[in-house]
């Protein structure tokens, strides 16, 4: 009885987590999430908000008065099979609602291929995924703007460059996402 108990907690635990983890991968038609092994947490300057990248990656912080920021790529593999992460704590007041993704779609030159609006670790967000070309190559496109609860938004913004693995290389990228703590 003691081991069908444990195991019933051990999988109600572990679904709810991966359901969690998998909400927004679902709506993104991700059929596996890469479990990322060899990471380091990384802090943005102004210690608003960590994210844990793979150890071998290249990353660099910035800051300034408006915003903080962590920039991080795979520079191992070729730019056709990873992707550019670039993750900012903005100070700026957002609302996510209808007008918003308006709001946001006017100064997009790509063109949207799928958005939506949910909660993201308790806190309301948008996300969209975009298609178009940039400096004359395939660009696909994934921005993600979660709400703070103070004066502030987390804005992630993911290219991949190329038709090559696209659904792959999101699904690794949002399993990095999933591991944004706000501080």
């Amino acid at each position: 009885m003691k081991n069908f108990l444990l195991l019933i907690i051990l999988v109600s635990v572990f679904s709810t987590s991966c359901t969690e983890r998998l909400s927004l991968a679902n709506e993104l038609a991700c059929k596996t999430i890469p479990s990322l092994q060899g990471t380091i947490e990384k802090k943005d300057f102004k210690n608003k908000f960590s994210i844990d990248i793979p150890k071998t990656w290249k990353h660099k912080g910035y800051y300034d008065d408006y915003q903080s920021s962590i920039f991080a790529a795979d520079t191992i593999r070729e730019l056709s099979k990873s992707f550019i992460l670039d993750i900012a704590y903005k100070y700026s007041v957002i609302n996510i609602d209808k007008e918003f993704s308006k709001e946001i779609n006017k100064e997009n030159s790509l063109n949207v291929l799928k958005s939506n609006m949910e909660i993201f670790k308790e806190k309301p967000s948008y996300w969209q995924v975009s298609k178009g070309i940039k400096n004359g190559y395939v660009l696909h496109e994934f921005q993600h703007f979660i709400q703070d609860k103070t004066f502030g938004y987390i804005e992630v913004k993911v290219e991949f460059y190329g038709e090559k693995m696209v659904d792959e290389r999101l699904c690794e990228a949002l399993e990095i996402i999933n591991s944004i703590e706000f501080n």
